[in-house]
């Protein structure tokens, strides 16, 4: 029963038939939801005292509390402090990065009617020429990065801008995006930019061509004999010429080694306790999307489509149309996230500079870890 005569600066004491065990008596080994539940009282009876006048009651018993609450305090107020000189000193760090000079080709100055730069999703004429005011929307936009000039962009038929101001947003780990650079694009007029889209075309005219198929298939064999003969195309070579063991690939080191799909895309594994098989809901085969120049002008005034028809069974990835379809919906940094976990559940050895690696007594977790790896993955990309 309630102590109906309890007086107010008694709030927090039992009343007279609410004894209280020995076994109940508060302890300085919290667990959480014990240090929530005292929270809250607390909190509560502090309210109280401010309303009723009851301190002297709600004191004695709080002595213990409030000593640990200054002991803590001047330890929280000294890792404050050392967290704040720790972050000047990695901000002055860099800031003494040098800057970099950013390139760019040249399109935009070389061509008045914008044909060399980026004009997707704004209004174009009948010839596939964007709407030059309209580009100068953007432009602008660019130039003052103003939040409202970005507002003010006109679009053609209706589909957004992904992200437009991203490359002005300031991260707070790693270096500044003016500290880093990639080489300017290649010029719309150079045997280079014709490579590549040489090599597109003919990417597109084998994407239904099994990746088992290369070395014997005529379209790869076609392929490789017109890249082979162009002036400036810069991919992978073997004596000089592109093979069916080349084409298609990355000039970056180890990209030529084992079969033209990495096993990080093949091999099923587990997130946590869920099992994940990599056979994937992809394109159906043989169909062909934008060959008319209307279907592609709708697409470039920023008609928002979606042709894709889908092959109900699940498959594991077999050829350059099944890749685009898993390029298509996923996941930003999701094939680095899945590679990771692969190797993660291999138990593959961490490099033997990071912290932790050689101690006796500790395993990496939270520092230098899975997890820690795990948000990297996320972080970087």
């Amino acid at each position: 029963m309630k102590n109906e005569t309890q007086s107010p600066g008694s709030v927090l004491s039992p009343s007279p038939t609410q004894s209280t065990p020995p076994s109940a008596a508060p302890t300085a080994d919290l667990g959480r939801r014990s240090f929530l539940a005292r929270a809250g009282a607390g909190a509560a009876a502090i309210a109280a005292v401010g309303v009723t006048g009851g301190a002297s009651a709600l004191a004695g018993q709080l002595d213990d509390e409030v000593e640990v609450a200054r002991e803590s305090a001047a330890a929280a107020a000294n890792r404050v402090k050392k967290s704040y000189k720790y972050r000047v000193s990695m901000a002055k760090l860099a800031r003494r990065r040098p800057l970099v000079a950013h390139v760019n080709n040249g399109d935009e100055e070389r061509y008045a009617n914008k044909t060399g730069s980026f004009s997707k999703g704004l209004p174009h004429d009948e010839k596939g020429d964007v709407d030059l005011a309209a580009y100068e929307t953007l432009a602008r936009a660019a130039r003052t990065e103003d939040p409202a000039d970005w507002e003010r962009i006109t679009l053609g038929l209706g589909r957004k801008l992904t992200s437009p101001q991203a490359g002005l947003a300031m991260d707070l780990q790693g270096a500044d995006s003016h500290h880093v650079t990639l080489p300017p694009a290649p010029r719309f007029d150079s045997a280079e930019a014709a490579g590549e889209m040489v090599e597109l075309y003919w990417m597109a005219l084998a994407r239904d061509v099994s990746f088992n198929n290369y070395a014997t298939d005529p379209i790869i064999a076609r392929a490789a004999t017109e890249l082979s003969s162009l002036s400036d195309f810069r991919g992978p070579k073997q004596n000089g010429q592109i093979t069916p063991a080349t084409i298609f690939r990355d000039a970056a080191q180890g990209t030529l080694v084992g079969p033209w799909l990495s096993q990080f895309m093949t091999l099923d594994y587990a997130y946590g306790a869920l099992p994940v098989p990599q056979r994937t809901l992809t394109a159906m085969p043989n169909r062909d999307y934008l060959t008319s120049f209307a279907d592609w002008l709708d697409v470039q005034n920023g008609l928002d489509v979606n042709y894709v028809e889908l092959d109900q069974t699940p498959r594991y990835l077999r050829n350059l149309r099944d890749i685009a379809r898993w390029v298509q919906v996923d996941q930003l940094y999701q094939a680095y996230h899945q590679a990771a976990m692969i190797l993660l559940l291999q138990n593959a050895r961490l490099d033997p500079g990071l912290p932790l690696y050689d101690s006796t007594t500790q395993a990496p977790f939270a520092q230098c870890g899975g997890p820690a790896v795990l948000a990297l993955v996320a972080e970087v990309s």
